[in-house]
């Protein structure tokens, strides 16, 4: 899993990698990360689910590969 989680940060841009290693690896907040790298707090949230969403389609991308494509399953239900 270690390996796995390797690849899927080598896979992220710098600005990305940077912003969830301090938020989600060294646990500092939002705020403290901003001032860190010298941009907005909505910079850092931007891509922290950014790098969240790459990371959880690397590591799991779906059954069937939807996550990854947009697609979904499900078919809208006719309302008659």
């Amino acid at each position: 899993m270690r390996d796995a989680l390797q690849r899927a940060l080598d896979t992220l841009s710098p600005a990305a990698r940077g912003v969830i290693l301090l938020r989600d690896v060294q646990n500092y907040n939002t705020a403290e990360t901003a001032k860190m790298l010298g941009i907005s707090i909505v910079a850092v949230k931007s891509r922290l689910l950014r790098a969240r969403m790459q990371i959880r389609d690397a590591l799991a991308p779906g059954i069937d590969g939807a996550w990854s494509l947009g697609e979904t399953k499900w078919r809208k239900i006719r309302p008659w």
